[in-house]
This record gives structure tokens, C-alpha cells and sequence, in this order.
């Protein structure tokens, strides 16, 4: 009996094995529920989730925005460093060769049907005249876009262009220098076509006929190098932005006249320094393509001229102009005005005006013959336009130095032939009353100076120099002699006299009118400054018929002044206190 009770059947293992299971499954299931309260607990909701994956959403929004912007950046680094190394190898080309190639796909810059520059693409011949590598200048997102390239008529000067897509890469890109050692040259290319024009040939360029019509500008920003020729870009329309050798109607006619165009243009000297116009507001460009300044002073002007910063109200690139009144390099007194008591010569026309010091002023000449004078000298001179007058106008008088307190504003400009705000040179000498001398020499004989007496006179000579910003002396702009102007703004002088010029509330057509009550102030100050400051009046402000501008004024206080101007005469005027100045 012991033994059967102390005997384990298979039925007590079995139940002892169902049991066990039970108790297990029973605390597996405990556990579940308790994990499963728990991670209920610790879930997201909806509004949770919703609001991460829109986090997410946003984080990854600014990775990719910064990543494209990252890439945009590198691009423009290839095409600033791309358009680098294009400037110094056709530097490279200029120094060898003498001249820049002529751009591809190229269209004429002109002024009045007269050629002053060719504006085009560097493709691949120019890549390789450049010893570039081949696709060194195409955009590296779109293969149709190449740089813009620009030359002046000399081949002498050159300007590139190129789009890039970061505007803060714009003003981070510093051109390198243009010097470069060269220690080979390249053998001259062959000359030919009309004089004056250059066209290679043989190893050389071959200008071509063709453009890139598909680019897209509208999102890209201009960044230029080389000199400050100014790169033309629509201004206008479904064409605003783009470069003018891809416009259909240039690529037509092939050629685009600055002065005629009824489109509007921008002429772009660096990414921050353009003007902007039609026809007559853009023929300025001219000089530019001359001194290559764009808005700065030229780097180097002729012996006897000085370089003056642009000013972009008057849409007036950077130009040279003469440092003294035009006269003859000769010091005798034959062919004099009037007699020796004048001290002027008169105009001939078989001689070569000359700005320099100690001669005498040339007078009784015609504004046509002042004309006609100043390109004697040489391609790009001209008679000095109003645009330039008053550039060098409000420079001066926005410089303290000019104004007799020492304060712009404060005082008066020095104007005729004078020391003080009243008398002039009246006083300088106990027996001078006026002087009467149109010339810049400090030995300037006066009325009233007995036999024998030179008055020397360097108190008014030093009043006669005014000075610009970048700190060159201009001699007898406010009073020696009047001095014409061309109204017209032309550097070749069409138009010089044509029309009625008119300003607005100047009184009546026969009196001196105070600047300060007119309202057109685009011929005079910026500070709206009357005689009392020395800058003096415009006469017969309702113009006449194909009127011409005199400007500067006399010796006398009465009509003298660098604002003044006078309305009332035409073409025929040529007396002898009239003469002229240059600029290039």
C-alpha cells in the first residue's frame, strides 16, 4: 500500500505538466498585459506623429535649400574661376599679339552708324586662342550659355561677362590683376578689310555669325571683369536681361547704334556700376570705350588733360578733359585778339589746339569750328558736352575745399577772376580796377597798370583752380573766358545746335535769372544755390531758336560762375571772349 501511495504515475507528470503550463502561460500573460500598458503609456498620437513628420518635413526642406544653395555656390566658383583664367590668358594673347581677338557670334557697337566696339560670346575658338581646355566656358547647368565678351574698336581694351546663380557671390568676386609676365611672343596676325579694322585670320579669329537664343537670364546675376567698357543688356521687355548679341533684331541688322536705339539698355561697367537708357542717354558709352573708366577716373589721360570720375545722373562715364582753356603751342604775340591788350588768339583754322599752361586762350571761334578743333586732335577728342560740364560742376561743388568756409555750402565758390566774394581782383593792386586778361599766365597785364607795371596777380591765379575729388586742379571753369559747351551731349557734335532749349521758370527770355528760382535744376547745382555762392545765373532761360550753350563766363563777377550759363546766342556767335575746352 506504501508503495502504491509513494508511486508517481504518469497521470500526476502530466498534470503536474498541464499545471505548470498554466501557471506559466497565466504569467506570460500578466506580463503582456503589464508591457502592453506600458507601451500604451509611452506611444505617440496622431497630433504627435503628425507634428514630427512635419518637422521632418521642414528639416529636410532647408537640408535640400542649403545643399542647392551649397551647389549653386560651387558652380559659380568654376564660372568666376573659368572667367578668370579667360582674362588672363587673352591677356596673355593682347600682350603677345598686340591686340584681343574679336568676340564670336560678335555684333557691331556703334554711334550714329560709326563703329566703337564689338560685343559677342568667348566660345570655343576662343578657347582655343586661349589655350583653355575644351568646355571651359560653357554654364555648367546650361550648355547654350557662354560668356559675354566685348572689345573697343582698337582692340585694345576688353570686358567679360557671365551670369551666376548666387547674388552673394556677386559681390565676393574680386577681379585678379591684368599683369602678366610674358617672356614669348606670338607672331602678328594678318591685317585686312577696311582701315582701321582688324580681322584675323590664318592661326587667328574669324568672326562668325551665330547666338544662343534658348538661355535663361532671369534668375541669374551679371558679374563682369577686365575693363569698364559697358556690356549691353536688354533692358526691355521679353528681352530684359539679356545680352545684346542674343537679341533677334541686333543678330538681324548686326549691329546696335547706342544713339538711335528706342530700346532700353543697360551698359554694365561691373556688377554695381551701369547707367541705363535709350539712344541719346546712352551715347556716353562712347568715351567709355575709350578710356575703358566706366564711372572712375580714367588711369591715365594726354599730357595737358586731367582725369575726371563719372556721375550717374548724367549717365557720364569716367573721361579726360582739358586742364586749361584750348590755345596754341606758341608764345608770341601775332595773330593776338584785338591787340596785345586782350591776350587771346585768334582761331586758325590750319593749327592744333593744345592744352597747356602759359599760352593764350583761343577765341572768335564759332561753336561748329570748336567742333571741328578738338578732333584734330585725335580719335575719341570732341568739344566738352554739357554732360561733362556738369559732372566736373558738381564735383567741384560738392568739395569743401572749393567753398571759401571750407564747408560745402558754407560761403561761396570762387568765381571770374577773383580773391573775395565782392571785389575780385579789385584791390590787389593799388592801381588795378579790372583785369581785363583772358589767360592763365601770373604775369597778366591789368587796365589802369601804368608803363612798365606787371601786376603779379597770384592771389586770383590761385583762386582760378578748382579742384576735384580725386584731386586734380582745373584751371578757369568759373570765369576767364566763355567757354562753349555742347548742348547735344554728341561726341562727334551732330545735333549741336538743334531744338530749343528751355529752362523751366528762368523768368524773362532777356535777363539773368537766379538758379535758385527755377525749376528745372538738371544745369545746375544739386544744393539749389543762388550768385550769393558764387555759382551766378542762367541768361535768357527761354532760349532761343537753335540756341547754343555758353558756359564758365568771363572775367567779371557779374555773369561768372560754374553753373553759369547763357541761352541767348546761335551758331554764328564767335567773339573774342569766347573760347573753348576739349575732352576724351
Amino acid at each position: 500500500m506504501n508503495s502504491t501511495k509513494n508511486t508517481i504515475t504518469q497521470r500526476d507528470i502530466s498534470r503536474t505538466d498541464v499545471s505548470r503550463r498554466d501557471v506559466s502561460e497565466k504569467h506570460l500573460y500578466q506580463i503582456y498585459q503589464k508591457s502592453n500598458k506600458h507601451l500604451s503609456i509611452l506611444g505617440f498620437t496622431l497630433v504627435e506623429l503628425i507634428v514630427v513628420i512635419t518637422i521632418l518635413v521642414i528639416l529636410g526642406t532647408i537640408a535640400f535649400l542649403n545643399l542647392g544653395s551649397f551647389s549653386g555656390s560651387a558652380r559659380d566658383s568654376a564660372r568666376i574661376s573659368n572667367l578668370t583664367n579667360l582674362k588672363k590668358w587673352l591677356d596673355i594673347f593682347q600682350i603677345r599679339s598686340g591686340t584681343y581677338p574679336m568676340p564670336e557670334g560678335s555684333v557691331a557697337i556703334t554711334a550714329s552708324w560709326v563703329t566703337i566696339g564689338n560685343q559677342g560670346f568667348a566660345k570655343e575658338q576662343i578657347e582655343s586662342l586661349a589655350k583653355l581646355s575644351p568646355w571651359a566656358t560653357k554654364d555648367p547647368v546650361d550648355p547654350t550659355m557662354y560668356p559675354t565678351y566685348t572689345v573697343n574698336l582698337k582692340q585694345d581694351k576688353m570686358q567679360a561677362l557671365v551670369f551666376l546663380e548666387d547674388s552673394s557671390t556677386v559681390t565676393a568676386f574680386v577681379p585678379l590683376s591684368s599683369e602678366w609676365e610674358v617672356p614669348w611672343r606670338l607672331p602678328k596676325a594678318v591685317l585686312s578689310g577696311a582701315a582701321g579694322v582688324r580681322q584675323w585670320q590664318g592661326d587667328g579669329l574669324i568672326p562668325t555669325t551665330f547666338a544662343s537664343t534658348s538661355s535663361d537670364y532671369s534668375k541669374r546675376f551679371p558679374t563682369t571683369i577686365g575693363d569698364s567698357l559697358g556690356i549691353l543688356i536688354s533692358n526691355t521687355g521679353s528681352d530684359k536681361g539679356k545680352p545684346a548679341q542674343e537679341i533677334q533684331n541686333i543678330i538681324t541688322s548686326g549691329s546696335l547704334d547706342i544713339r538711335r536705339t528706342s530700346d532700353e539698355y543697360k551698359a554694365l561697367f561691373s556688377a554695381s556700376d551701369f547707367i541705363v537708357g535709350t539712344g541719346t542717354q546712352l551715347q556716353s558709352l562712347q568715351i567709355s570705350y575709350v578710356n575703358g573708366a566706366g564711372l572712375n577716373s580714367p588711369s591715365s589721360c594726354p599730357m595737358g588733360f586731367l582725369p575726371v570720375p563719372g556721375n550717374k545722373e548724367f549717365n557720364q562715364p569716367g573721361f579726360c578733359v582739358a586742364k586749361y582753356e584750348m590755345s596754341y603751342n606758341e608764345t608770341t604775340l601775332t595773330d593776338v585778339t584785338g591787340g596785345t591788350d586782350w591776350n587771346t588768339r585768334k582761331y586758325n583754322a590750319s593749327k592744333t589746339p593744345v592744352s597747356m599752361a602759359g599760352r593764350l586762350p583761343i577765341t572768335e571761334i564759332t561753336q561748329s569750328w570748336a567742333i571741328k578743333s578738338c578732333q584734330k586732335l585725335w580719335l575719341g577728342y570732341h568739344l566738352i558736352t554739357n554732360n561733362e560740364w556738369m559732372t566736373i560742376a558738381r564735383n567741384i561743388e560738392a568739395n569743401s575745399l572749393n567753398w571759401s568756409n571750407g564747408i560745402t555750402g558754407s560761403g561761396y565758390i570762387p568765381n571770374g577772376v577773383s580773391y573775395d566774394a565782392n571785389a575780385g581782383c579789385w584791390g590787389v593792386h593799388t592801381k588795378v580796377l579790372y583785369p581785363k586778361i583772358f589767360t592763365w599766365l601770373t604775369w597778366t597785364y591789368l587796365w589802369g597798370a601804368t608803363a612798365g607795371e606787371w601786376a603779379g596777380n597770384t592771389i586770383c591765379d590761385s583762386k582760378r583752380q578748382l579742384k576735384l575729388s580725386n584731386g586734380q586742379v582745373i584751371w578757369d571753369l568759373a570765369g576767364n573766358i566763355w567757354e562753349h559747351v555742347n548742348k547735344a551731349n554728341t561726341m562727334d557734335g551732330s545735333d549741336f545746335y538743334l531744338g530749343q532749349t528751355v529752362i523751366a521758370g528762368c523768368g524773362t527770355p532777356t535777363s539773368w535769372s537766379e538758379w535758385s528760382t527755377c525749376a528745372d535744376k538738371s544745369f545746375s547745382s544739386k544744393g539749389n544755390y543762388s550768385s550769393v555762392n558764387g555759382i551766378w545765373q542762367v541768361y535768357y532761360g527761354q532760349g532761343g531758336l537753335d540756341n547754343i550753350f555758353l558756359r564758365g563766363g568771363g572775367l567779371d563777377l557779374a555773369d561768372a560762375g560754374i553753373f553759369t550759363l547763357h541761352l541767348g546766342w546761335t551758331i554764328l556767335i564767335d567773339n573774342r571772349d569766347i573760347g573753348f575746352r576739349c575732352a576724351r
